[in-house]
């Protein structure tokens, strides 16, 4: 009885020890697959690749290992979560790159948000009228640089 529990032990680790070397020969596009069909075995697998590739490109943008760990970690969690639509048009590790710089470019526009205390758009129509201020401020102030560089003008013409 003892031994064939051994041998079921041992059965065991060499049917996972062949998974994962099957595993590690696949390409990214089969490990894709798999992990959508909710292989996180395969998942695991791409993250192990690519996650020095992506360390090294928030690092790059940031210039700091504690917030490129932080982007690195925050990239893989949306990749996972984000998955199924993943449609294989381009290769993982360029949609692995897009992920990184979009979440630095969403981390940079908050930040500046709540720097200059613009309070988050709702919707389309809110954006519209944002907008729509902001350049009625800059004809405003065109209007005025215009109106001084011809009250300049006429002052020059009287002197």
């Amino acid at each position: 009885m003892m031994f064939m529990r051994e041998m079921s032990s041992v059965s065991n680790r060499v049917k996972q020890r062949t998974r994962e070397q099957l595993t590690l020969a696949l390409p990214d596009e089969e490990l894709v697959s798999q992990a959508q069909a909710g292989s996180l075995a395969a998942f695991n697998e791409l993250v192990a690749r690519h996650q020095e590739r992506v360390h090294a490109l928030a690092y790059r943008i940031l210039g700091n290992a504690e917030d490129a760990a932080d982007i690195q970690q925050e990239t893989f969690v949306r990749a996972w979560t984000k998955l199924g639509k993943f449609r294989q048009q381009a290769a993982f590790s360029t949609w692995l790159h897009r992920i990184t710089v979009n979440l630095y470019s969403g981390k940079t526009l908050i930040a500046a948000k709540q720097k200059y205390g613009i309070p988050p758009l709702k919707n389309k129509e809110q954006l519209v009228k944002a907008l729509e201020k902001t350049a009625g401020k800059q004809l405003a102030e065109q209007a005025k640089q215009q109106a001084l560089k011809q009250s300049l003008g006429r002052f020059r013409a009287c002197l």
